[in-house]
């Protein structure tokens, strides 16, 4: 299949064209809707229901409360832990976890003396 179109074009003032002889196969895209007028109501609803679902809205309240309210000393207190500079140079730990591994029921003798697969 083939398609002719024309482009028109003028040089020194003499109108010209030049007659295009295509070959290959036409896509045409045809649109159907209607348009309404612009709100911001359900724009800031889409936006913040975007944010969330990516994470990023509890990013910008977090920096709101520590940046922008007056009281954002107790929101970084219950938010952050401090720890102490004595205890830091001091090498004293503030809290041991201890990881104990027990077996239950194993009847392997394979798994019981530890020997991997």
């Amino acid at each position: 299949m083939f398609l002719r179109f024309a482009k028109y074009y003028s040089k020194d003032g003499k109108e010209s064209r030049t007659l295009i002889r295509a070959y290959g196969i036409r896509l045409d895209v045809i649109v159907h809707g209607h348009a309404g007028k612009f709100t911001i109501i359900p724009t800031i609803i889409n936006m913040v229901t975007a944010m969330t679902s990516v994470g990023i809205c509890s990013m910008i309240c977090d920096w709101v409360l520590l940046n922008v309210i007056d009281k954002n000393k107790g929101y970084h207190q219950k938010k952050f832990d401090e720890v102490s500079e004595e205890n830091v140079e001091t090498g004293i730990p503030m809290t041991t976890t201890e990881l104990t591994i027990t077996t239950y029921g194993s009847t392997h003798s394979d798994l019981s003396e530890g020997v991997a697969l």
